[in-house]
């Protein structure tokens, strides 16, 4: 009796003792963030936010919020330090909508747009109502023709009233033309303003987003103290992409290469006084290896035509049968079993291979200053390094396709980077001379770079002589004899020397003959290719003269094609 009496009084205190309250979580604490550096890839960039927070002893969690929309949340690492330990215990991306208001040049750029639309509906209905009545007006035109094919069957009709029929009808439809006309016109005007102001209110409101996002990081402080920390984030919506400005001074063959990044970026959130770094790396391409599979040869076997579609079908039905029928007998589907399936994953694997990129390895170029690149989508210039090179000129001159000699600098890349391939705008002291390119270049390679043309050598080029005959015992073959000869005249105060390129027909066939004459001999004669290069020496105010003859023999009965 005892004992129950005990158990009662204990589920009588559970019953009715008061709830313990439960343990209140702490809120987050929200520490504003400065973007203190941005590094840029072809397509993405890497932002990394600093900020401090005032912590507690033990466990809390610090946000950040005002993130752009477009990060990668599977790229959000978080670095922190702390005097007196800190741990930290996780991260974790939420998405959230600031509701902002919008700025008033804004509201009334979107109210005109709305106005603009009102008008434009009420020229639309304008248009409607002008094609139905003049569609009114047909018709009406044609119940009374055959009112009156009717009538003249008994009656001449009277003249007075088809005259004032006649006239209502062409008034009312030339008016109402004239008022389609008017409201094409119209509509044209209201669909270019509201084109404009679209375009406007697209500019006011780019890289402006009421979405964003927010990292909580959940850490354990030893004790309280100050704490520093660093989230870095990948994020769409920024590229960038090399430039290159060559000057040379004029007399001298000193080179002074500057290479510039251009940056544009969209992510929503301005990059201002941040260190700026331009990367070649592609983060996006992932980081597994292509696969490799396995290639079967066969010796082709056509397959007999058949009749009709229908028999082709049940053909392809029966031997998908027998061969599902096979399988199922192995012991299942295998990847070697079935040609179709190695087939689809040849196609899958050249798709994977297609999207690696070569392994040339990234380069990265870390500005000395701070940058400023705002998010509105417009390409912003900084300059990455101004560097010296060591140059040798020489002319070039390729008579048969123009009378021009350009200058050309053989280059040493000595900058101590990798040039990436970009466009050159070559400045001769002042003065722009033109655009040129650059393809990938290794430190320490050599290139050509053209300078543009050197109106101080003079070129002629002209065909002296063209004979066409037969030639042979009895004339049992044609041939045709042709020369070109080169003037070249410089009026340099000094010596230069001038490389002279010419082409000369290649034979694909047996029984087609060439034979060149050049003359002088030249310096290198590639006579698979038919090139022909001499090297000059140009001594001012002095002709040189150069002679390119050559003759093709082929049968009589043959036509040649590209002499």
């Amino acid at each position: 009796m005892r004992i129950r009496w005990v158990w009662s009084a204990a589920l009588a205190m559970l019953l009715f003792a008061a709830p313990a309250p439960a343990a209140q979580k702490k809120p987050a604490i929200v520490s504003p963030t400065d973007i203190e550096a941005v590094t840029v890839y072809p397509r993405r960039a890497l932002v990394t936010r600093t900020g401090q927070a005032r912590l507690a002893a033990g466990e809390q969690a610090i946000e950040v919020s005002g993130l752009p929309y477009g990060l990668l949340d599977r790229s959000v690492t978080v670095s922190a330090r702390m005097s007196g330990g800190l741990t930290i215990l996780g991260v974790e991306v939420k998405r959230y909508y600031s509701g902002a208001k919008r700025p008033p040049a804004e509201e009334a750029l979107r109210a005109k747009i709305d106005a603009l639309k009102q008008r434009r509906q009420g020229l639309y209905d304008q248009r409607r109502v002008i094609d139905g009545l003049l569609s009114f007006l047909k018709s009406m035109g044609r119940v009374t023709a055959d009112r009156l094919n009717k009538r003249l069957l008994f009656k001449v009709p009277d003249g007075k009233n088809l005259d004032s029929l006649m006239t209502f009808v062409e008034t009312k439809s030339l008016a109402l033309l004239k008022n389609r006309r008017e409201t094409l016109v119209g509509l044209q005007k209201v669909n270019r303003r509201f084109r404009e102001l679209y375009q406007q209110l697209r500019l006011i409101s780019r890289g402006r987003t009421t979405r964003s996002k927010v990292v909580l990081i959940r850490v354990r402080a030893k004790r309280g103290g100050q704490a520093k920390f660093a989230v870095k984030y990948l994020v769409h919506g920024a590229t960038w992409r090399p430039l290159y400005t060559v000057r040379r001074q004029v007399g001298s063959g000193r080179l002074t290469l500057t290479m510039s990044g251009e940056i544009r970026q969209r992510t929503g959130e301005d990059w201002s006084g941040v260190r700026l770094t331009l990367s070649t790396a592609r983060p996006s391409l992932g980081a597994r290896a292509p696969k490799l599979y396995p290639r079967y040869l066969s010796f082709y076997q056509p397959r007999p035509k058949l009749a009709t579609k229908a028999a082709q079908r049940y053909q392809a039905r029966t031997k998908r049968g027998i061969v599902a029928q096979r399988q199922l007998a192995a012991g299942g589907v295998t990847r070697d079993a079935s040609p179709r399936l190695r087939r689809a994953d040849e196609r899958r694997a050249d798709r994977i291979t297609a999207a690696i990129s070569s392994g040339l390895g990234s380069h990265q170029f870390a500005i000395k200053f701070k940058v400023d690149v705002p998010a509105d989508g417009h390409f912003h210039k900084t300059t990455i390094l101004v560097r010296e090179l060591k140059s040798e000129l020489v002319y070039v001159a390729v008579p048969s396709r123009s009378s021009s000699v350009f200058l050309r600098a053989k280059v040493v890349n000595d900058t101590g980077a990798t040039l990436l391939p970009g466009r050159v705008d070559v400045f001769l002291g002042p003065d722009y001379v033109g655009r040129s390119s650059l393809g990938l270049l290794a430190e320490g390679q050599s290139f050509n770079l053209d300078l543009g043309v050197d109106p101080q050598i003079r070129l002629k080029w002209q065909r002296l002589d063209l004979k066409r005959g037969r030639s042979g015992l009895f004339g049992g073959s044609r041939k045709v004899s042709f020369l070109w000869r080169a003037e070249i005249v410089s009026y340099k105060k000094k010596a230069v020397t001038l490389h002279l390129l010419a082409q000369t027909p290649v034979s694909t066939e047996q029984k087609i003959e060439i034979s060149v004459e050049p003359k002088p001999e030249p310096k290198r004669w590639d006579k698979k290719r038919g090139m022909i290069w001499w090297v000059l020496k140009l001594e001012p105010k002095k002709k040189v003269v150069v002679d390119l003859g050559y003759t093709v023999r082929y049968p009589k009965d043959k036509h040649v094609r590209g002499i």
